[in-house]
C-alpha cells in the first residue's frame, strides 16, 4: 500500500466526516474527508498541467495548514517526490535544499518565503506556487494555488484521474532534510513502504478511533508531525485541527479539546516549569502537599485531592479537558515530567526515532507507559546494541539511504543495520532507555564518561533556565553554560535588581547567585564527577534564526563553540565563572566592592591544582574587589552604617520591629528606649535647672583678655546646634513613635495571619477528620464484604451439597427405574407363563372324561 491508497481508504470510509479544521477570519471551519480528496485531484492536474511528473522533487515551504497536506498528497499522486523546508529558515538554508535535492517546483505560503526563494533562485528550480497571497511581481515562473485548482477543475482539464495503485509501494516519496547538528543536512530518502509500514505498526501501539480530534502545532516539516497527524490520524478517520501558532496554542487547546497530542518535550517542560515556578510562591502547608502528592506512588488522600483541586484540574483543562493520550518525541523527556502528567490523569506516551526510520522505532504502549524509557520496539522492528552500547536498528521503515550521498549511505547502514548514533540500554523486559547522543558523550581527562543529557534535562527543569549545555570533553572537570529563562525572570525584575536590556541582566550579581542555586539543587543527585564545577551565562535566548537551535529544537554544538567558546576558555581559565558550589568564592565583579585584599579561592575538585603544586588553569584565586559568600544577603548590614539614609535605617528598623512584633524581648528592647529617653531628659532639665539658680559653678579664673563678647556669641551658636540636633532627635524620635504605631498595625496582622491559619488548621482538621470517617467506612465496608463473602462461601457450599444429593438421588431413581422395568418384565414373564399354565389346564380339563 502507498501513502495516495492509505489516504483513498478513509475517504470511502468516511466520506463526509470532518477530517480538518483549520481557523479563517477568526472562525473555524472544516474540511471533509470527500471535500478533502476533491482539492487533492484538482490540485494533482493542476501539477500535472504545470509540467510535475513521475520522480520530480516538489519542495513545500509553509507553515501548518490544510494546502500543506493538500501539496504533500497531490505531489505523491502523481508518483513525485516532496521536499519539506521548514518555514523558519534563512534563505541561505532554503537555497542548500533546494539545489541538494535537485527542486524543480517551490510551493510557498506566502510572498515572505517567496522573498527567501527569489535571493536563492537558482537551477534546476523552474516555478514557484504560492499558497495564500496573490502574484504582484508579474514573473511567469510564479502561480498561486487557487490558479492550479482553477485549472484542475476546469471542463478543459487534460490531466488522468488519479489511479491510487499507480504508485509502487518501494518508490521514494519524500526527502527530508536532517537537522544538521553537527554539519550540513543530509537528505534522508523514504519510500512509501518506509512510512506506511511505520503508520500501521505505530498505530498497534497508540490506537487511534475515529471519534479522536488532534491538535497539529508541531511543524510537518519534520517527519515525526508529518507520520502520526497527516499519515496515521487521517488513516484512521480522525480530525485533525491545525493551530494558529505557537503563541495562540493556549487559546486553541481550550478552542479544539483535543483528545490526542503530539508534542515535543519543550511544551511540556514549559508547563512542568510554570507549576513548579508557583508552587515555590504558594504557601509551605499547600506547597508540601502537592510535592508529597506528586512524589506519591498513590492517588489517594488527603494531599492528592487537595493537589488534584490546586493543581492537576486546572492542568486537565488548560490542556481542553479532554486529553486521553499525549504523545511526545522528538527529542528526550525527562522521567520526572512524564510522571507528574501521568499522576495528573493525562498520559504521556513517550516515543523514539529518527528521520533515517521514517521515524518511529520504539513507543511507549497505550495503558503501559513507563516514565524514563521510551518504549518498546514497534513491530516489525528490531533493535540491538553494538559493543559500545550504540542502538542499532533493523526494519522495513529504515531509508533507502542519503541522497546522492552514497559514502555516508553505507557507514550509516553498515551490515545491514541502521547504526542511531544513540547509545541506549535495553531493559530485560524489552523497554529501551536512550543514555545520549554517541558524539554528546563527554570523556574527562580523568577517564570518566558522562552523558550530558539527564544532567542538562535536570537543571533545564528550573522555571529560571531555558537551556543547558554541558561542555568538558577532553578537561578535567564538567562545567555548564546556562541560558536564563529571561521571559520567565521578567516578574522578579525588580526584586532581583535587573533593569534596561536583558542581555545585560547576565552581570547581575544577584541573577549569578539564583543560577548558582537552582544548578547547584538541580545536580546533586548526580554523580561527583558527573556534576559541573562552574557555570557561565549566555546572555541571548538560543534561537533557529541564529542558527543556535535547529527547526526542532535540537542545539547546534558547533555553533555554540563558535560563538561561546570565550566564555569557555574564561570559564576553564578563572578569569570569568559561577561556581556551582556556594562554598567557593565568586571571581571578581564590581558592583559591590569588598574588601580589597586578595583571598585565596578553594579550587573546585579536580579542578584546581595538580600533584606537582603548580597552577592548573582550571584553578583560581580572588582578585581584589572579589565577593565573597554572603555578599549577596539582604539582611547584612552595610559595611559603614554612617553612611546609610535615615529611610534605609528606619525601614531597617520597621523590618526588626515586624519581625518581633509578637516576642517578650521587643517589649523589653521599647522599655529600655523609653527610660533611657526619659533619663536623658531629666539630666538635661536638671542641668538646665541648676544654671539658671546659679547653683552650676563655672570657673572663675577668667582671663583678663578674654573676649566675653566672643565667647558668649560662639556658646549661642553652639546652642543654635544644639538646638538643631535636638530638633532632628525629636523627628527621630516622631518617627520611632509612628513605626510603634505601625508595629502595633503589624501586630494585628500578624493575629489576623495566626486565626486564618488556626482557621485553615480547623479545615485540614475537618478534612482529616472526614478522610477519618471514609477510612473508617471502608473498613466497615471491608468487613461487610467479608461476612458477605463467608455467606456465599455457604451457600455454595449448600448448593454443593444438594448438587450432590440431587445426582444420588438420580442415580437411585435410575435404579429404581431399572428394577422397576425389571419388575415389569418378570410380571411380562409371569403373565405368559400363567397364561400358559392356565391353556395347559384347560386342555388337560377337556381331555379328561
Amino acid at each position: 500500500m502507498n501513502l495516495v491508497e492509505l489516504l483513498y481508504t478513509s475517504v470511502t470510509k468516511f466520506d463526509n466526516k470532518e477530517a480538518m479544521r483549520y481557523k479563517q477570519n477568526g472562525q473555524w471551519r472544516t474540511i471533509s474527508y470527500r471535500q478533502l480528496w476533491d482539492y487533492i485531484t484538482q490540485l494533482a492536474a493542476g501539477l500535472y498541467a504545470s509540467g510535475v511528473k513521475s520522480g520530480d522533487k516538489v519542495a513545500i515551504l509553509s507553515e501548518n495548514c490544510p494546502e500543506w497536506v493538500i501539496t504533500d498528497f497531490a505531489v505523491l499522486s502523481l508518483g513525485a517526490v516532496s521536499v519539506p523546508i521548514f518555514a523558519t529558515l534563512p534563505a541561505d538554508q532554503v537555497g542548500f535544499i533546494l539545489q541538494n535535492a535537485d527542486v524543480t517546483v517551490a510551493v510557498v505560503e506566502n510572498t515572505e518565503q517567496l522573498q527567501k526563494i527569489q535571493q536563492v533562485w537558482a537551477q534546476p528550480l523552474e516555478r514557484v506556487i504560492l499558497l495564500k497571497d496573490r502574484v504582484r511581481s508579474g514573473d511567469g515562473r510564479i502561480s498561486t494555488f487557487s490558479d492550479l485548482l482553477a485549472i484542475g477543475s476546469a471542463p478543459t482539464n487534460t490531466a488522468p484521474p488519479i489511479d491510487v495503485n499507480a504508485v509502487s509501494d518501494d518508490q521514494l516519496a519524500t526527502i527530508v532534510h536532517t537537522s544538521g547538528t553537527s554539519g550540513l543536512p543530509k537528505g534522508v530518502m523514504l519510500s512509501h513502504r518506509n512510512i506506511v509500514s511505520n503508520v500501521h505498526a505505530a498505530l498497534t501501539v497508540l490506537p487511534v478511533e475515529p471519534d479522536d480530534v488532534s491538535l497539529s502545532y508541531l511543524p510537518l516539516s519534520h517527519i515525526f508531525e508529518r507520520t502520526v497527524e497527516e499519515y496515521a490520524l487521517l488513516s484512521t478517520g480522525a480530525t485533525v485541527a491545525y493551530a494558529e501558532g505557537i503563541d495562540n496554542i493556549q487559546e486553541n487547546l481550550k478552542e479544539i479539546r483535543p483528545t490526542i497530542l503530539v508534542s515535543v518535550p519543550r511544551l511540556l517542560e514549559k508547563v512542568y516549569s510554570g507549576v513548579r515556578a508557583k508552587l515555590e510562591d504558594a504557601p509551605k502547608p499547600i506547597r508540601g502537599m502537592v510535592t508529597k502528592a506528586i512524589q506519591s506512588q498513590k492517588n489517594a488522600g488527603l494531599s492528592f485531592l487537595a493537589a488534584d483541586k490546586l493543581v492537576f484540574k486546572k492542568l486537565r483543562e488548560g490542556l481542553g479537558g479532554r486529553i486521553r493520550a499525549v504523545v511526545s518525541g522528538g527529542a528526550g523527556l525527562a522521567g520526572e515530567i512524564a510522571h507528574f502528567y501521568i499522576k495528573a490523569g493525562i498520559p504521556v506516551y513517550e516515543g523514539y526515532g529518527m528521520t533515517e526510520a521514517a521515524p518511529v522505532i520504539a513507543a511507549n504502549p497505550f495503558g503501559a507507559s513507563r516514565p524514563g524509557t521510551v518504549g518498546k520496539p514497534i513491530p516489525g522492528v528490531e533493535v540491538k546494541l553494538a559493543e559500545d552500547g550504540e542502538l542499532l536498528v533493523r526494519g522495513p521503515n529504515v531509508m533507502m539511504g542519503y541522497y546522492k550521498q552514497p559514502e555516508e549511505t553505507a557507514r550509516t547502514l553498515a551490515d545491514g543495520w541502521l547504526h542511531t548514533g544513540d547509545i541506549a540500554e535495553i531493559l530485560p523486559d524489552g523497554y529501551v532507555r536512550i543514555v545520549d547522543r554517541k558524539k554528546n558523550i563527554l570523556v574527562l581527562a580523568t577517564g570518566k564518561n558522562v552523558a550530558p543529557f539527564p544532567i542538562e534535562n535536570a537543571i533545564a527543569l528550573s522555571p529560571y533556565i531555558s537551556e543547558a549545555i554541558l561542555v568538558g570533553d577532553g578537561l578535567k572537570y564538567v562545567s555548564a553554560l546556562i541560558v536564563p529563562d529571561f521571559e520567565a525572570l521578567q516578574p522578579m525584575a525588580g526584586e532581583l535588581g535587573l533593569s534596561g536590556d536583558p542581555s545585560t541582566w547576565t552581570a547581575n550579581p544577584n541573577l549569578r547567585r539564583l543560577m548558582q542555586q537552582e544548578v547547584a539543587k538541580a545536580v546533586g543527585k548526580f554523580a561527583e564527577f558527573e556534576q559541573p564545577k562552574r557555570i557561565a551565562l549566555i546572555p541571548n535566548p538560543l534561537t533557529i534564526e541564529g542558527g543556535d537551535i535547529t527547526p526542532s529544537l535540537k542545539v547546534r554544538m558547533k555553533v555554540i563553540r563558535e560563538k561561546y567558546g570565550h566564555l569557555i576558555e574564561a570559564m576553564y581559565a578563572g578569569t570569568d565563572y559561577i561556581p556551582v558550589s556556594s562554598s567557593e568564592p565568586m571571581p571578581a565583579e564590581t558592583t559591590r566592592p569588598t574588601s580589597p585584599a586578595p583571598v585565596a579561592a578553594e579550587a573546585p575538585e579536580d579542578s584546581g591544582h595538580d600533584d606537582t603544586g603548580g597552577a592548573h588553569p582550571g584553578g583560581s584565586t580572588i582578585p581584589p574587589g572579589a565577593i565573597v559568600p554572603g555578599a549577596f544577603d539582604n539582611t547584612q548590614p552595610p559595611q559603614n552604617a554612617a553612611a546609610a539614609s535615615d529611610t534605609e535605617r528606619a525601614q531597617s528598623y520597621a523590618t526588626e520591629t515586624a519581625e518581633t512584633a509578637v516576642t517578650p524581648a521587643k517589649k523589653r528592647r521599647k522599655a529600655k528606649l523609653l527610660i533611657g529617653a526619659v533619663v536623658l531628659l531629666i539630666v538635661v532639665a536638671g542641668i538646665t535647672t541648676a544654671a539658671s539658680e546659679g547653683r552650676l559653678q563655672l570657673n572663675p579664673r577668667v582671663a583678663k583678655d578674654a573676649n566675653l563678647n566672643g565667647q558668649i556669641a560662639a556658646i549661642g551658636d553652639k546652642n543654635n546646634q544644639i538646638s538643631s540636633v535636638n530638633h532632628q532627635i525629636v523627628q527621630n524620635l516622631q518617627q520611632m513613635n509612628n513605626l510603634a504605631g505601625i508595629t502595633g498595625q503589624l501586630g494585628t496582622n500578624l493575629k489576623g495571619l495566626k486565626a486564618n491559619a488556626q482557621q485553615q488548621g480547623v479545615l485540614l482538621g475537618q478534612l482529616q477528620n472526614l478522610s477519618g470517617k471514609q477510612v473508617n467506612l471502608s473498613q466497615q465496608l471491608r468487613g461487610l464484604s467479608g461476612t458477605l463473602t463467608g455467606d456465599l462461601s455457604k451457600i455454595d457450599a449448600n448448593a454443593e451439597t444438594e448438587n450432590q444429593s440431587i445426582q444420588q438421588m438420580s442415580q437411585s431413581a435410575g435404579q429404581l427405574s431399572t428394577l422397576a422395568a425389571a419388575l415389569v418384565q418378570s410380571n411380562q414373564n409371569s403373565a405368559t407363563k400363567l397364561a400358559k399354565a392356565k391353556s395347559d389346564a384347560d386342555q388337560v380339563a377337556s381331555e379328561m372324561p
